[in-house]
């Protein structure tokens, strides 16, 4: 009998997975390996480039914008996308 190395490999990443250790999520484009569970909240501070921007999850159904309670499920595509701020008109150039 032979020791299949792939397979003990796969197995584990697996189980660690399962047992809620880490998941794979896109973030802006980039897959990156997040802990099961991690937030919007705590995705701002992994990431500074994500700043203030909304954060949008693309699904099925379509995109919809993500509080920053929510916790990100594993292969969760996510977006940030920069706030529009309108002006007031009182400028003068």
């Amino acid at each position: 009998m032979t020791f299949d190395f792939r397979a003990a490999v796969l197995a584990a990443k697996y189980e660690n997975t399962y047992q809620g250790e880490n998941m794979r999520a896109v973030i802006n484009g980039k897959l990156v390996d997040l802990p099961q569970g991690t937030t919007v909240e705590q995705l701002r501070k992994k990431f500074p480039e994500i700043g203030n921007d909304d954060v949008m999850e693309e699904g099925f159904g379509g995109t919809k914008p993500l509080k920053n309670n929510e916790a990100l499920k594993e292969g969760s595509k996510v977006w940030s996308v920069p706030k529009i701020v309108k002006g007031t008109g009182d400028f003068i150039l």
